[in-house]
């Protein structure tokens, strides 16, 4: 994995996290040295916003950034890849079904949880699935991510999710 989505995905595990480029350096098991380089760069970049405390940088991300919208989609589409496992074949059977129905599927705590424009649809060709899977509303998913972020792997929608996530901030 690249030490950008590296840095990213440091920080997409609480979305409020703020993070000195020590702690940085720390969560992904880099030098401080390499960590404050590749940390300047994504601040340059305006992916991070800098906040100078004390002699520390503190670091978060910038949600307004197109790129750093796609970088937490890469972050994301390397954790599903990670995490899934033997959920595996009932998330791409799922995320097949659904292509064009779902803006997003998300799996949290072993069940499916999709968002998606038409509920009615999306429901209809659900109840063909032998999956264990619920129609959210965009309410309820941005509960889902400020309660249990962690927990949730993102199966579908990657740059919808992460739009999503960043308009509720």
């Amino acid at each position: 994995m690249d030490s950008y989505t590296e840095i990213i995905r440091a920080f997409s595990r609480d979305l409020s996290s703020e993070f000195t480029i020590r702690q940085v350096s720390k969560q992904i098991n880099k030098s401080y040295a390499y960590t404050n380089t590749k940390c300047r760069e994504l601040i340059s970049q305006g992916i991070l916003h800098k906040k100078i405390v004390g002699a520390s940088i503190l670091c978060r991300l910038n949600y307004a950034n197109d790129v750093t919208i796609a970088l937490l989609a890469l972050s994301s589409a390397a954790e599903k890849d990670d995490k899934l496992g033997k959920a595996k074949d009932d998330a791409e059977s799922l995320r097949k079904a659904l292509k064009n129905s779902a803006d997003v599927i998300i799996l949290n705590d072993n069940k499916f949880c999709i968002i998606a424009r038409d509920e009615l649809e999306c429901n209809d060709k659900l109840s063909l699935l032998k999956v264990n899977a619920d129609v959210i509303s965009l309410e309820q998913l941005k509960q889902l991510v400020r309660d249990n972020q962690e927990s949730i792997i993102l199966i579908h929608g990657f740059e919808n999710f992460w739009r999503m996530v960043s308009d509720a901030k």
